[in-house]
This record gives structure tokens, C-alpha cells and sequence, in this order.
């Protein structure tokens, strides 16, 4: 039934063409089917494609109906050249495969094929400049794209989410591409790129799981924000030895001059990473979801860039080194392993001023314990003690919307100030921390004190005269009785008894008897009774 309807409405579309003087040989197969109206005085439609006039004779296609499969687009139509194809002209196209575009189109719209899941192969004409933002975006079943020999550009997304396109050829007349060109492009393995590059822009190969091997072009002299981010096969860079501005070393990327980390290719599988000594500064998403369990940072690092280490979920412990000024945003967020932050040199120093961004260490939900040094002056939002969880409704039903929450049990140690503040910013963000300061407040110390002091003092006088109008009973006793003595004259008193009188004692007679002393200090020898020994009588 169908191929009678395509052989009558073919049968009508030749006659159609003979009566308006077009050569029949003008009709493609893939484009059988159509049927030329003019809905008005600007637009014309064939069937299958809608064209829209412009001006001085040309048109622009800017619709196709949602069933066509295979399309070559015509040079011409009723006389009129075709010479661009519309802002999304086929998009939502679901059914379409192929497209040809003819050398008279030079211009093509944003997002023209954007979402023709179908859509395999694409052929580009030698005329177009400029494949614009979005022109093949989400065309999940890409496989083939044929670049023309006059591309100058490439827009932003321009291939962003064709999941299984898994290589492209960029030609050497491109010289500009735009930001998440190939976001999304999981298959992509391979990628040449042209000489006259001299930048990758922003989040180009993001989430390019399937890159293996990247080759730079020494013209290429700005790798761009983030340019490899979620490359997790990414295992080998090729550069040439006499590149200007990058170099090499052990397969990790670096400034010529050694003082910029790059790129760590999150392919590489090294349990252990240490960072050379004279690196400054590591470069925004430098080692984003690199494999390594432990990281050793030298003492000449200053920056550590945002999201540097992002999603490196194997690190267990950093030390952030003394001459560290700037920890930037999202810099170790979802390393969930990661269980110790320490930050090297003297907690009470205050040279080296420290900014902390925001995220730097959210979803960290292992890190329970963070002391920061005097020497930090900005924390950002959710930099530390905060996670997200699945949004839960009223009902208790949940969404797809993330919210943010403490990490239980979080203990952030810290100087009074900025930490505080930090604090009290979060807790108005709905998220609670436990903080515990180590700054000594000495006035408050000496102001409370004092305060205790005098209240001590006061409590003791009070007390005092309390106990001095407070009387005992024998007291009240005595009282009452010496108030009612005073009432009765002293005629009619009883006598007070006299005292009774104790027997003389001399004092003497308990005294021991002394000892007579020689004037020389010798003794004198006790008297006895002994009769004295009679002396021998001589002769």
C-alpha cells in the first residue's frame, strides 16, 4: 500500500515539475513525495520541506516534517536559489538519517539538526563557513561527519551528545572552536586536531570517557577551562619537544618552566601522585577524577585551582602546605574518601592570608574533623561540612532537585572571625555545623572574672549582715532574759552568789629542785652518807 502511495504521489510530483518548467532530473529519490504549494506569499511547501523565501531570488529551509528519512537538499526550487537552512530546520526530525547539502547552501542556522536521533551521516558542502551553536547537538546515532573544505568554525555544542560518533577529523581551515564542542561524546576516541588551533575552548571534550590519546598542536598555546574534564579513559598526551609553552614529564602535562600543573590524564593508574617541588600553581581541573589514593603537594604550591581535584574519589588525606593563599572553588568537592585535611605551618600565623572557595570540600562526607589556621580570611559557601540529598517533598515522595545538608557530626576547629562567620552564614543556608573555637577571648575571660569577683564580694557582705541580724536561739534567750532583769529594780534583785574559794597552793612546791652549777661549769658532786675510806698507814 505504501509503495503504491509513493508511486502515484512521484507520478504527480514529475507532472507537477514538467507544467512548471523545473527539469524533472532535479527530483532526488529520497525527496519523492513532495508536493510544491505556495502557502503564501514568503513560504513554499513541498511535502517534505519547507522553504522560506529571503530576498533577491533565495530561500531558506526552515522546516521538514518529522518523518523524513533520507534528505538531499535542492540547489534550487521554482527558480529560486536554496541558500541557508533555518534556525532548527530539522530539528525533533527522529525518523532522519542522512542529509546532503548542496554547494548552494552557505549558511546554516543554530541547531538545525539538533535531536535528530536518527541521523547517521552528514555531508557538508565545500561553501559553508560555519557550522553554528547546536547544529548537530544530541544526534545520538552520528557516526559520520564530512567536513567541507572552507569550515572556518566550529560553534559551541556544535556536537555535543552524539554518543556514538568515535572519531573526528577537524580540517586545517578551522581556526576557532567553540566551548562543550564534543561535551558528551562517550565513544569519541580519537580527536586530530589541525595546527592552526591555538585554543581548546572551555569543557571542549567534557565527559569524553572514551578518549585514550590526545595529540597537542604546538599552535595550541591555551588548553581552556576545564577542557578534559570527565575524560576518565584519557591515558597518554603526545607533544612535540620543541612546544613554546608546554612540556612534559613523566606523561603529566606542565608549563615550560615547570611552575604550572596542567593536565593529569585520569586514564593513568598510579596509586600515588607526588607533585614536583617549584610547582606554583595547579591548573583548574589539573587531576578532575584522577585515580590516586594519596597526593603529596610541595612547599613552593601556592593556588590550587578550581575543581583540581574534583571527583578525586580514592584520595584519602591532604596536606595543604604553608605558602598555599587560595584553595578555589569545588577544588577537592566529592572526594569521598577523603578523611584528613591538614594545614601545614603555624596554626596562630597570620602571614600567607588564606581564601577558602565555595564547595571546595562539599560532599566530602568522610571529613569529620577540619582545623583551620589564624591565617584564613574567606570561606565560601559549603566549603566544608556539607553534602546534598535527594530533595523530599511534604508528602514524603522525593525529586530529581538536590538540596544541601549538614554532614553529622562535622567539627570545624577555628579562629574566631572569619570561621565564625562562615558559620553563621551556613546556619542561615539551613545547614549546621559544630564549631569550636581556638582563639583565647581574654577580654571576655578578665570582663567575667571580674564580674564573678564582685559578685563574690557582694554575696559575702550580704551574708554577713544577714548572720548579724539573724540570731541563734540561746541568744534570743539571753536577750529575753537580760530584757526582763532590766525591768526589776535593784531592791528586789537576788544577790549573785559569791564565788567560792579555792585552797592556797604554792607554786613552789611543784618546781623541781635545781641543780647547783660550778662556777667553771662543772658539777658539784652530790653529798652522800657514805663514811669516808680511812687512809693506809705508812711507815
Amino acid at each position: 500500500m505504501k509503495q503504491w502511495k509513493r508511486v502515484v504521489t512521484g507520478c504527480l510530483t514529475t507532472g507537477l515539475l514538467l507544467v512548471t518548467g523545473l527539469p524533472v532530473q532535479a527530483v532526488e529519490e529520497d525527496i519523492s513525495g513532495r508536493t510544491q504549494n505556495v502557502t503564501d506569499g514568503n513560504t513554499f511547501d513541498d511535502g517534505t520541506l519547507t522553504y522560506t523565501v529571503l530576498s533577491n531570488m533565495q530561500v531558506s529551509v526552515t522546516d521538514c516534517i518529522s518523518t523524513a528519512t533520507n534528505i538531499s537538499i535542492m540547489p534550487e526550487i521554482d527558480g529560486y536559489d536554496v541558500v541557508a537552512i533555518g534556525d532548527q530546520a530539522f530539528a525533533g526530525c527522529e525518523s532522519l538519517q542522512s542529509v546532503t547539502i548542496p554547494s548552494s547552501v552557505t549558511e546554516m542556522g543554530e541547531g538545525a539538526f539538533q535531536s535528530c536521533i536518527s541521523l547517521q551521516s552528514v555531508i557538508l558542502s565545500d561553501t559553508i563557513t560555519e557550522i553554528p551553536n547546536g547544529a548537530f547537538l544530541s544526534c545520538s546515532a552520528l557516526q559520520e561527519v564530512t567536513f567541507g573544505d572552507a569550515v572556518t568554525k566550529i560553534g559551541r555544542m556544535a556536537f555535543a551528545y552524539c554518543n556514538t560518533l568515535t572519531s573526528i577529523e577537524i580540517p586545517d581551515t578551522v581556526t576557532e572552536l567553540g566551548e562543550q564542542t564534543f561535551m558528551g561524546c562517550s565513544a569519541l576516541e580519537s580527536v586530530t586536531m589541525p595546527e592552526g588551533i591555538t585554543a581548546l575552548p572551555a569543557y571542549m571534550f567534557q565527559n569524553c570517557s572514551s578518549l585514550k590519546t590526545f595529540s597537542i598542536p604546538d599552535t595550541l598555546t591555551d588548553l581552556g577551562y576545564l577542557a578534559f574534564v570527565g575524560c576518565s579513559g584519557l591515558e597518554e598526551l603526545e607533544l612535540s619537544d620543541n612546544h613554546p609553552v608546554y612540556s612534559l614529564q613523566d606523561g603529566v602535562l606542565y608549563s615550560k618552566d615547570l611552575t604550572v600543573l596542567y593536565l593529569y590524564p585520569a586514564g593513568r593508574t598510579e596509586t600515588a601522585f607526588t607533585v614536583p617541588d617549584g610547582v606554583t600553581t595547579i591548573y583548574d581541573g589539573a587531576c578532575f577524577a584522577a585515580p590516586f589514593q594519596f597526593v603529596t603537594l610541595p612547599e613552593s604550591l601556592q593556588v590550587i585551582g578550581s575543581g583540581a581535584f574534583d571527583y578525586c574519589t580514592n584520595l584519602q588525606t591532604v596536606t595543604i602546605p604553608e605558602q598555599v593563599t587560595a584553595v578555589y572553588d569545588h577544588a577537592f568537592s566529592d572526594c569521598e574518601s577523603l578523611s584528613s585535611v591538614v594545614f601545614a605551618g603555624d596554626e596562630t600565623a597570620t602571614d600567607n592570608a588564606l581564601q577558602i572557595g565555595s564547595y571546595a570540600f562539599f560532599c566530602c562526607e568522610q571529613l569529620m574533623d577540619v582545623t583551620l589556621p589564624k591565617r584564613v580570611t574567606e570561606i565560601g559557601d559549603f566549603a566544608f561540612g556539607a553534602t546534598e540529598q535527594q530533595k523530599v517533598n511534604a508528602d514524603g515522595s522525593t525529586t530529581d532537585e538536590m538540596e544541601t545538608i549538614a554532614v553529622s557530626g562535622f567539627l570545624l576547629t577555628g579562629y574566631e572571625g572569619v570561621a565564625a562567620k562562615y558559620i553563621s552564614e551556613s546556619r542561615s543556608n539551613g545547614v549546621r555545623i559544630n564549631f569550636k573555637s581556638l582563639e583565647i577571648p581574654w577580654i571576655k575571660i578578665v570582663s567575667i572574672s571580674l564580674a564573678c569577683t564582685v559578685g563574690l564580694v557582694l554575696i559575702f557582705f550580704i551574708v554577713r549582715l544577714v548572720k548579724k541580724k539573724r540570731l541563734t536561739v540561746a541568744e534570743k534567750q539571753a536577750l529575753e532574759a537580760a530584757t526582763a532583769e532590766r525591768q526589776i529594780p535593784l531592791s528586789k534583785r537576788e544577790p549573785e552568789p559569791e564565788p567560792e574559794e579555792e585552797p592556797y597552793v604554792s607554786i613552789l612546791e611543784d618546781l623541781p629542785t635545781p641543780q647547783l652549777t660550778h662556777q667553771f661549769g662543772h658539777g658539784v658532786p652530790e653529798e652522800t652518807t657514805e663514811e669516808p675510806e680511812e687512809k693506809e698507814e705508812t711507815d
